[in-house]
């Protein structure tokens, strides 16, 4: 089947109402209609299948999403698609928290199957849920003992410039900092979600003119500009992005993504 527009959405700050946890109403039947008359939702995330299920489950999603801010791309409904991953080594990893640890009020990594902690984060729990997963609490160095698909760091802020040092020592890797809270993370330089959206497309066939992408932070500029339609979120996090791209007419506490596929496609719905 032709897919009449490939649509990538990033999830928090963007399709997700202002709790970053409900998916409203009116956004649920708009993006489950498009799914089911021949579009494509992608749901990008920096979040794991496991936090993402419920929505791509409840807008009858079909295609591939995107974990991790594109360090793995899959289709949970499709066996055939061509499973993407692109994991942090352990050792750059173990190397990094050496350095850091004694500085660190939280830390978290996992891979598909187990998260490594030195403590239950209530706060990550939300966006990288605990329960369901092999977990493994307190020594990091000596539990482990594989590549992983996302690395969290909570250190204050004076400790920024040095966990951003120590992470770009080494050439494949960048660090971002969080907006509001004093959490970090690690990143793959050149995996992103753009660069996930570009391997989507390609995969499917899916020329730029015909994708059509949101996104509210910088971490979706790659995204954005991978697409040949693409909007910022009225009120987003980016400040970069409303200088490249045409704002939503509205934000995401009011459905904004919703009403402008409604508005862009001219739906009835």
């Amino acid at each position: 089947m032709k897919i009449k527009k490939l649509i990538a959405i990033d999830m928090d700050g963007t399709l997700l109402l202002e709790d970053n946890d409900t998916l409203g109403e009116y956004s649920a039947k708009v993006l489950s209609y498009l799914n089911k008359n021949g579009y494509m939702i992608v749901l990008a995330s920096g979040r794991p299948y496991r936090s993402m299920k419920r929505y791509y489950d409840r807008i009858s999603c079909k295609g591939p999403m995107i974990c991790y801010n594109g360090t793995q791309v899959f289709s949970p409904c499709d066996p055939t698609f061509p499973t993407y991953y692109n994991p942090f080594k352990k050792e750059v990893v173990l190397s990094i928290y050496r350095e850091v640890k004694d500085r660190l009020s939280s830390f978290m990594c996992e891979s598909n199957t187990d998260i490594y902690a030195i403590k239950e984060d209530k706060y990550l729990d939300t966006y990288f849920p605990f329960s369901d997963m092999n977990i493994h609490i307190g020594n990091i160095e000596e539990d482990l003992d594989e590549d992983v698909m996302t690395c969290l760091f909570e250190a204050k802020e004076e400790d920024s410039d040095l966990l951003k040092e120590l992470a770009e020592a080494h050439p494949t890797i960048g660090w971002r900092h969080w907006h509001y809270v004093d959490y970090s993370e690690l990143y793959k330089i050149g995996r992103n979600k753009g660069s996930a959206l570009h391997y989507i497309a390609e995969v499917l066939g899916v020329k730029k003119e015909d994708i059509i992408s949101f996104g509210d932070s910088n971490n979706d500029l790659e995204m954005l500009q991978e697409a040949g339609t693409a909007f910022c979120m009225k009120g987003g996090k980016g400040e970069a992005l409303p200088k490249l791209f045409p704002t939503t007419e509205k934000g995401n506490a009011q459905e904004g993504v919703a009403h402008q596929l409604v508005k862009l496609l001219n739906l009835t719905i």
